[in-house]
Order: C-alpha cells, then structure tokens, then sequence
C-alpha cells in the first residue's frame, strides 16, 4: 500500500486547547485511502460512526457515509474514497475530543465484604444448613448488592467482614457522543497540617485502603461531611476490632481460661 504525505491534524477547543496529530496516511491499489487514528480518538471515533448523519440538524451530516474503520496490527485507520474526508472525520473526532463539558460532584464510594455463609431460620442461625426449623429457612444472602455472596460451594479460608469507602470527585464529561465518567481521589494537595479537621481528607488517609473505582461492587452516595465522619468512624471500630482480636488470639493463655470458663461475655466483642 503505497504511503503518502501525512495528514496534519489540528483543532482548537473553545478554552483554546489545542489537539495536534501528524497522521501517516496510506492509498489502497483500489484508491481507497486510510489515515491512522490517534489511539486517544478510537472510542470516539466508534461513538460517532453510529450517529445519524442523515439528518441535517445533526452536527455531523456532511461525512462522507464511506468514511468506515478498520484495524490491523492492533490500530485503526480511518478509510473514505476521498482523503479530505477522512481527515475531516478525524478533525470532528478531536474536537468532540477536546471541547466536552466537564461537570464535577463530589462523592463517596463504598463497598462492603460479607464472606459468610450460614443458613438462616427465624432468629437461629445453623452453619452447616442442619437444625430444628430449617425447612422454613433459606441460606442467608447480604442485603447489599456489593457484597459477596459465599456459601458453602463457595469455600473460604476464613470468614470476613469488612468495608471500604473513600471520597472521590466524580467527573462526567459529556460530548456529542455521549458521556464518560472518571473518579479522582481527593487529596491534600496543600500539604495542610490541619487535614485531619476535613471529613473527606480524614476519610482518605487509611494507610492500605484503595478502592477499585471501576469495581462493580462499589455502591455511590453524594459527599456530606457527616457521611464521610460516618465511615471514618466505623473503619475505625473496625481497627480496633482487629487490634483487640489479634491481641485476644496471641495470648494463649488468655483464651484458654475464656475457654474454661466458657467466658464467652468475655470475649473482646462481646465486652
């Protein structure tokens, strides 16, 4: 496929941002001619394939309708019977590219961890699925969606129970053709030494915590400093939980005189 000279792509955004891309372009021996796409403009690209160009209140009805796409060697080329509309699909593209509306909201993302599994029938609780009642019961599954569901063909090494949350700023992009989401992490950009008196810095400074922002699991709530002093406080209890277990379990003569006394009122979560 004979190469010809590049394509140079420009576009200016209203907020004077500026897309530049030098295209390779090539010519098929059936005159049909292909101009590699900028890796960042593919899903757009894609996107804007599928609007409605015969409409002529849409923004893009003067596309050639053969502009098409196609891939090798894990890129894609944009393909048209004249160049100057492939070019000028790719110039839409950038632009769509670069002149999205940006809207930001503050949120909290959280998920919970529920491996457990036990069968439930009215206030008892029998693990195994055997007991007085138990045709009348069902195995126990967390009301929450985010949680995981385990059972007894789900086996686990030890039961768990935790959960995540962290502030995020929720950005929506929205363009032509549609809008796309990301998260960013709230941070103390600042170096403040006063972090510790903002809810969602708080929140953020669990050493250890990272939450998967594309998880499926995550459920989403609108920022409020109560609700970030919330989750702060129960991922503390759930610290000190873990510290008063762990120092429960290493001391062995400890346990074995709750054991003896069968002192389960004594036990660090039942205190």
């Amino acid at each position: 496929m004979p190469s010809l000279p590049d394509q140079f792509i420009r576009v200016e955004a209203k907020d004077k941002t500026v897309f530049n891309y030098k295209a390779p372009c090539n010519v098929s021996s059936e005159g049909e001619f292909s101009v590699l796409l900028d890796g960042r403009l593919e899903g757009i690209a894609q996107k804007m394939l599928r609007v409605n160009r015969s409409k002529e209140d849409e923004p893009y009805h003067s596309w050639n309708q053969d502009v098409h796409l196609k891939h090798s060697y894990g890129k894609a080329r944009v393909c048209a019977k004249k160049l100057d509309a492939a070019a000028a699909f790719i110039c839409a593209c950038a632009k769509d590219f670069i002149e999205g509306e940006q809207a930001t909201e503050r949120v909290i993302l959280y998920n919970a961890t529920l491996d457990v599994a036990f069968w439930r029938a009215g206030a008892g609780i029998y693990p195994n699925g055997c007991g007085p009642g138990i045709s009348q019961g069902r195995w126990w599954i967390p009301k929450t969606k985010a949680a995981h569901i385990a059972s007894r063909n789900d086996a686990k090494e030890a039961f768990a129970i935790g959960i995540g949350a962290a502030v995020f700023d929720k950005i929506t992009t929205t363009r032509s053709t549609g809008k796309t989401v990301r998260f960013e992490l709230v941070k103390d950009e600042e170096n403040r030494h006063d972090q510790q008196e903002d809810p969602a810095l708080k929140l953020n400074s669990f050493t250890g915590l990272n939450l998967d922002t594309d998880s499926a699991t995550n459920m989403e709530m609108p920022y409020t400093p109560q609700a970030a002093e919330f989750f702060y406080s129960v991922l503390i209890g759930l610290c000190k939980m873990g510290e008063s277990l762990d120092a429960f379990l290493a001391d062995k003569e400890r346990m074995q005189n709750a054991i003896s006394q069968s002192g389960l009122k004594k036990l660090p979560w039942n205190s």
